[in-house]
């Protein structure tokens, strides 16, 4: 591997690569492994080419996950043995939320039946909340999952068709948003419990 030398292009690729954790990007694989004294490599392989973070070989962990360990701060909306959910952070509509299994699997097809099962009831549960919360003329449904190679289903209020769009996705949403959404939420779920 072709080592950086630079010690601040060093830190700069870090803290990116901390924040995003493990990423898939078009020929770009990013990968995380955590420890507090790492070496950047970046190997490159043809059509591919791999930056990795080379400390402590334990299991590797999506964004997600560091989500729900409380390693990346998230608007949790709902946790339990077999999945969680939380607000996304560039929400296409407010409310927006993803709901994740536990388990680490990159296509919703690999994923046990009673898994997606599971995910889809709490995923109905969530919409039933956002439909009370927001008054949408529908909830919208999407498995995609090229981001973040870790199964999700966006769960997002929506009016037309456009609102399923992620290039209307709205990163500029305030924390303070985000908390109220969350709140809101959180009020109608356990109505509809």
């Amino acid at each position: 591997p072709k080592r950086i030398h630079t010690k601040r292009g060093m830190q700069r690729i870090r803290r990116t690569l901390i924040k995003l954790g493990t990423v898939k990007i078009l020929s770009f694989i990013i990968s995380i492994y955590p420890s507090s004294n790492t070496d950047i490599h970046i190997s490159a392989w043809p059509r591919l080419t791999k930056v990795v973070i080379l400390g402590k070989l334990g299991s590797m962990s999506t964004i997600f996950t560091k989500i729900h360990a409380g390693e990346i701060p998230g608007h949790m909306l709902w946790e339990d043995s077999t999945c969680f959910a939380f607000l996304d952070i560039r929400p296409i509509n407010r409310g927006h939320t993803l709901v994740v299994p536990i388990q680490e699997i990159d296509m919703w097809i690999d994923l046990p039946e009673e898994t997606v099962s599971h995910c889809l009831k709490v995923a109905k549960l969530i919409g039933e909340a956002q439909m009370e919360a927001f008054k949408p003329k529908r909830i919208g449904l999407m498995i995609a999952g090229f981001e973040v190679p870790h199964v999700h289903l966006h769960v997002i209020p929506i009016n037309n068709m456009s609102h399923l769009d992620f290039a209307n996705a709205n990163a500029d949403i305030s924390n303070d948003e985000l908390t109220e959404d969350l709140n809101h939420l959180k009020n109608c779920l356990t109505k509809t419990d």
